[in-house]
């Protein structure tokens, strides 16, 4: 929390999942935006984080891009997809992404009685008309960008769905 003469200024949300710190949001008052608040308290999580062993950071929310990519955080587009779209999306991201680096391997996911994987993609930018139409053409793809610092590329263009990985 940021403070002056006793008056809240801005609040940065995070919690530990696992092996990273997952940031809700840095929001700072409207009156102070602008003067380097958000990105002191930013700084100031992520080396409390550092101290305690963590290296990397998700941010919960893609809300105030610039800012994020202004203090190192790289857009991810993650996409959930249920078994019956595997093939689908092989196709999809071939097509659309085989240039971009995968940050995280497909991963088998349980929801209930129903499998999936999921799996995480660097974007140059954040682009919701490529997530719109990798949803359109894998009916069973919910996409969502985030934003990551200290995360290293896994591999370099789609992995077989064949391969699985344990998610960080």
């Amino acid at each position: 929390m940021a403070e002056a003469e006793s008056e809240m200024l801005g609040i940065a949300l995070g919690s530990i999942q696992g092996d990273h710190i997952l940031l809700g949001e840095v929001e700072v008052a409207a009156a102070y935006q602008r003067r380097g608040i958000g990105s002191r308290m930013l700084a100031l999580v992520e080396q409390h984080a550092r101290r305690l062993g963590y290296q990397r950071q998700l941010l919960g929310t893609a809300d105030a891009q610039d800012f994020y990519l202004k203090n190192g955080y790289v857009p991810l587009l993650w996409l959930h997809v249920e078994d019956s779209g595997v093939s689908q999306l092989e196709q999809a991201l071939q097509a659309e992404l085989r240039d971009s680096p995968l940050i995280w391997k497909p991963a088998i996911r349980r929801y209930g009685d129903r499998q999936g994987f999921q799996l995480a993609l660097q974007t140059p930018v954040p682009d919701e008309a490529l997530r719109r139409r990798i949803e359109q053409a894998v009916p069973t793809c919910q996409g969502e960008y985030l934003f990551a610092k200290g995360y290293e590329v896994e591999a370099s263009g789609f992995v077989s769905s064949g391969e699985t990985a344990e998610l960080p």
